[in-house]
């Protein structure tokens, strides 16, 4: 009987060890990663980076990094360099489409630039027609920032055109309308600025009742004599189906016109609906060299657009540094812009910031300096 107990007992003392080890193994396994090479990743990175990815958008790559870390630091400096970067990138990525978006959604813009200069040079050379319309368009903001010391000045100069009687237009107009009825009949006469205007302001409705049709008639005689601004906004009339059907490929074929002839807002327009896949068929490359053509001509809203494919890596290697300057170049002409770039310099190191601004030096040294 003593024997039996004996037996027993060392039995059980056998069952608990096994058990305990048993437990042991399990604790092990949960608690400390797993070294093989089955395809997942349990470290700290990843698992930031995967929680991270989830707020950009889903067509993008993962942002490629600038200054990552120090290349001599342990693994474990590297590796909280690195979900440090991720974060402060990702934030940035996460402003930066926050500002492009809010230009995607609203409608792609006029190009008043062509019809702008025709009316400056025509001002400059007596014109009082001219002067009216410049001054008119610095009141409203068509084409120029509004500005009514500009429009004072304008409206005086035409003033005093009619009063002398040395306006190069007899009769001198004495006022929009009269103005409007010059130009008109210049464009009847197959002026190719006049055509573009009347074209605009039919299209705008600024002062007079909008009529695309009439716009859409006036940007064709415009277009056929070679005008960039009357394709693009013909353009943008198929875009919008407006006084005519909807036509997103006539659309992107009159833009890209426009575009070929250097139209700024010809080739934003165009960069968009290559992002969008609207029209054509959706390449973010193709996207960023029609957005950097019009960045470069001083573009504000493709400079918004063009840093934030630069902060994602869409289209363009990625890079930070180049995502700022679009940003900070965009600033100067854009509130939207300037409160998204306060934003980035919230979320990204300051030898970040520093080369963005070094960057934007240099490219505004080599723009003036070619007549940019």
């Amino acid at each position: 009987m003593k024997l039996l107990l004996e037996k027993l007992s060392r039995y059980w003392q056998l069952r608990f060890l096994a058990i305990a080890a048993g437990v042991s193994l399990v604790v092990y396994a949960v608690l400390l990663p797993t070294h093989d090479n089955d395809g997942t990743d349990s470290t700290i990175e990843s698992v930031s980076a995967s929680q991270l990815q989830k707020t950009a958008r889903a067509d993008e790559p993962t942002p490629v990094l600038v200054g990552a870390g120090d290349p001599s630091a342990s693994g474990s400096d590297k590796a909280g360099a690195l979900v440090s970067w991720l974060q402060l990138n990702q934030a940035a990525v996460a402003q930066l489409n926050l500002a492009a978006d809010a230009y995607e959604q609203s409608d792609l813009p006029r190009d008043f630039s062509e019809s702008i200069r025709q009316l400056r040079r025509a001002a400059n050379g007596g014109s009082a027609a001219a002067q009216i319309l410049l001054g008119h368009a610095y009141e409203r903001g068509l084409g120029v920032p509004k500005d009514m010391s500009e429009t004072a000045r304008f409206y005086a100069r035409a003033a005093e055109a009619h009063a002398s009687g040395s306006s190069s237009v007899s009769p001198a107009p004495v006022n929009y309308t009269q103005a409007l009825e010059s130009y008109r009949r210049a464009a009847e006469q197959g002026d190719v600025g006049a055509e573009l205007y009347m074209g605009l302001m039919n299209d705008v409705g600024d002062d007079m009742p909008r009529n695309a049709v009439e716009a859409a008639r006036w940007y064709r005689k415009a277009a056929a004599q070679g005008s960039a601004s009357a394709e693009c906004n013909l353009g943008l009339l198929y875009h919008n189906g407006d006084g005519m059907p909807k036509d997103s490929v006539e659309a992107a074929a009159w833009l890209q016109r426009a575009a070929e002839r250097g139209s700024a807002s010809a080739q934003y327009g165009l960069g968009r609906m290559y992002v969008q896949g609207d029209g054509v068929a959706k390449d973010n490359a193709r996207a960023a060299e029609w957005l950097e053509k019009a960045a470069r001509q001083g573009n504000a809203p493709a400079q918004v657009e063009l840093s934030a494919m630069y902060a994602s890596g869409r289209g363009v290697q990625g890079n930070t540094a180049m995502a700022y300057m679009w940003i900070n170049l965009a600033s100067a002409k854009e509130q939207q812009a300037r409160d998204s770039r306060e934003q980035v310099e919230r979320v990204v190191p300051s030898v970040v910031i520093a080369e963005g601004q070094r960057l934007t030096h240099a490219w505004l040294q080599q723009h003036s300096s070619s007549g940019q």
